[in-house]
């Protein structure tokens, strides 16, 4: 018998599915907007593929909770996705809007809303109140570097390998704005962009465990 709890977790990630697949069929169909691009193109942001791989955990996760099975590594695949999207949401707001001549709410405009903000915040929100983080092992936030440090590899060396003597970058490589100062901006970025990943996903799984611990406590007293 399926809890209310299975019940509601089960149609909030169908939702998240539907707004990921909404919102990139949008920007895909030719709908242009700040750090935004037609078709294919649209996968050179990582804000389209941590949410890409957000609808794919939260598929996995309303089929398997459907069928009542939790398992372990669906927990961790939960938090990988989280984390991804919560690192697109932190640092568009706290870097990338500040920057961008269209305005600081320009990021969060349209399809955007959804990439930058709703789905982030819907995905810890999933992670934290529906799954059981308590046997989650610290490897869990090491995986969470996976998804970012497969798209540094991407994004950053066309970067280094096409840059000016000088340390000048080809600007139309780097839409992040990371390296507008030049190349001397590499160890910087990858250490703050891997710190902030590898933070997110520690509070995270530490606000998972605990909400749980306090779900468990409350069930014991009734």
């Amino acid at each position: 018998m399926k809890t209310k709890k299975d019940v509601f977790a089960f149609w909030f990630y169908i939702l998240i599915a539907a707004l990921v697949v909404a919102n990139s069929v949008w920007m895909m169909a030719g709908i242009e907007g700040p750090l935004g691009s037609r078709g294919a193109r649209a996968l050179r942001y990582f804000t389209v593929d941590s949410n890409i791989l957000m609808g794919v955990a939260a598929v996995i996760a309303a089929v398997l909770r459907a069928r009542k099975k939790s398992p372990l590594w669906l927990t961790a695949l939960l938090l990988v996705s989280a984390a991804s999207v919560m690192l697109t949401f932190l640092v568009v707001a706290l870097f990338l809007s500040p920057l961008v001549p269209t305005g600081y709410f320009s990021l969060f405009r349209r399809y955007n809303f959804c990439f930058h903000f709703l789905i982030p915040v819907l995905g810890a929100l999933a992670f934290i109140f529906f799954e059981d983080a308590r046997h989650l092992r610290f490897r869990a936030n090491i995986l969470s570097l996976i998804p970012v440090g497969l798209y540094a590899i991407y994004y950053i060396v066309p970067i280094m390998l096409t840059a000016a003597p000088d340390g000048t970058v080809d600007r139309s490589r780097d839409w992040y704005y990371f390296f507008a100062l030049g190349t001397k901006m590499l160890v910087p970025v990858v250490l703050i962009i891997g710190g902030l990943a590898f933070g997110i996903s520690v509070a995270l799984r530490a606000l998972g465990k605990a909400r749980a611990k306090a779900s468990e406590r409350r069930a014991a007293r009734e």
